[in-house]
C-alpha cells in the first residue's frame, strides 16, 4: 500500500514537473527569440521538449494507472535526473550551441562588412533568417549628368559560405544605361569572382515584359518602376546564385 502511496505522490511530482516542462518551453521560446537566437537551433530545441514533455505525460499515466509495476526509489531517481537533464539542455546546451554558431556567422559577416566598407556603402544591416543570415546595405551613384540613385545589395549566407548575391539598382526613365550599370556593380561582384556582361544587362532591357535572362549563374531582370501611372525608374535586379 505504501508503495503504490510513493508512487501516487511520484505521479504528482511528475506532473507538476510536466506543467514546468511545458510552461517553461514556451517561455525559453520566446527568450530565445527575443535575444536573436538561431531559429533552426529554437525549433530543434522546441521539439526535444515536446518529445520530453510527451514521454512525461506517458510515464505521468503509467504511475497513476500500473503503479504496482514501478520502483519507488528508482522511478524518483530517474525524474530528478531527467528535470536536471531538462535544465541543463535547456541552459548550457542551448547557450553553448548558439555562441559556435554566432562565431560561425560572424567570421562571414566581418568578411562581408569589410566588402561593405571598401565598397563605400551607406548602411547595412544584418538580418536573421530560419537558415542563413542576410546582410543588407545601400549605397548611392551618380549617372551621367551628376544625379543620385540608389543601389541596394542583400548577400545570403549561412555558417559555411556565401549562397546569394542580389543587386538591385535603379536608373531614372531616361538615363539607362548598361555600361554605368556594370561599372557600379562590378567591383562588388568581383569579391565573389563574378563578371557582369554589359550585352546581358541589354537583353534584360529589351525583354523587361517578358522576363529575366539567365547566363549562367546569374540571373539578369529589368522592371520598369511607376508613379502616379507615369513611369518613374528602371529598376535592374542582377542576382548571383553560389549555393
Amino acid at each position: 500500500m505504501n508503495k503504490n502511496v510513493d508512487i501516487r505522490k511520484n505521479a504528482i511530482i511528475l506532473f507538476v514537473i510536466n506543467l514546468i516542462v511545458l510552461m517553461g518551453s514556451l517561455f525559453l521560446n520566446t527568450i530565445y527569440t527575443k535575444q536573436g537566437y538561431s531559429k533552426t537551433l529554437i525549433l530543434i530545441n522546441l521539439i526535444i521538449n515536446i518529445l520530453f514533455l510527451i514521454i512525461g505525460v506517458i510515464f505521468n499515466v503509467l504511475f497513476i494507472y500500473k503503479s504496482k509495476q514501478f520502483d519507488n526509489k528508482k522511478c524518483t531517481i530517474i525524474i530528478l535526473a531527467c528535470f536536471v537533464f531538462y535544465i541543463l539542455f535547456n541552459s548550457l546546451f542551448m547557450t553553448v550551441m548558439n555562441s559556435k554558431l554566432n562565431k560561425e556567422y560572424e567570421k562571414i559577416n566581418n568578411t562581408l562588412l569589410g566588402y561593405c566598407v571598401s565598397y563605400d556603402c551607406n548602411k547595412y544591416d544584418m538580418i536573421k533568417s530560419k537558415a542563413f543570415r542576410e546582410f543588407v546595405f545601400e549605397k548611392t551613384y551618380f549617372d551621367y549628368d551628376n544625379k543620385e540613385n540608389k543601389i541596394n545589395i542583400t548577400v545570403s549566407y549561412n555558417t559555411k559560405k556565401v549562397l546569394n548575391v542580389k543587386a538591385v539598382i535603379y536608373s531614372r526613365n531616361n538615363m539607362f544605361s548598361e555600361s554605368i550599370i556594370k561599372d557600379e556593380l562590378q567591383d562588388y561582384f568581383s569579391y565573389f569572382n563574378a563578371e557582369i556582361d554589359e550585352a546581358m544587362i541589354k537583353k534584360a532591357f529589351e525583354k523587361r515584359f517578358v522576363g529575366s535572362v539567365n547566363d549562367g549563374n546569374i540571373k539578369y531582370r529589368v522592371e520598369e518602376v511607376y508613379k502616379d501611372n507615369a513611369l518613374n525608374k528602371i529598376k535592374t535586379i542582377i542576382n548571383l546564385n553560389l549555393n
